[in-house]
């Protein structure tokens, strides 16, 4: 089959053109807003680091991140026992922003708690 002239110039043309465009790009990973949680954040992976433990210095939220924004998985009594896993940086609570990740003594139940209400005011010894 032939084809005609006209067309198939058309035809490479239009690839040619195609082929030299440059289209703009769209990072697959945009900074997060100073101050807010990264879309990871209350997903934190962390590690048992730290064989020290705790209590915990109020009543406080076990919370699914190191935000307080973060899920709360539920409400720890003044001087429960925890055994600390390990630390990392979050919402500022109280003027610290120490977070640390901890299992409840006796329970399988873990989460974040604020450095500020714990006992002490400190949490875990060993950075996530």
């Amino acid at each position: 089959m032939r084809v005609p002239t006209l067309l198939r110039t058309t035809v490479l043309s239009g690839a040619l053109i195609a082929s030299s465009l440059t289209l703009p790009t769209v990072s697959a990973s945009a900074a997060p807003v100073p101050g807010t949680p990264g879309t990871l954040a209350c997903t934190t992976v962390h590690h048992n680091y730290d064989t020290g433990r705790g209590k915990t210095g109020a009543r406080t939220a076990r919370r699914s991140g190191p935000y307080r924004s973060c899920t709360n998985w539920g409400t720890v009594n003044r001087g429960k026992e925890i055994w600390f896993h390990c630390w990392t940086t979050g919402t500022v609570v109280n003027g610290n922003n120490r977070w640390t990740w901890a299992r409840i003594a006796g329970d399988d139940k873990a989460g974040w708690f604020a450095h500020a209400f714990l006992e002490g005011g400190h949490g875990a010894g060993k950075h996530c």
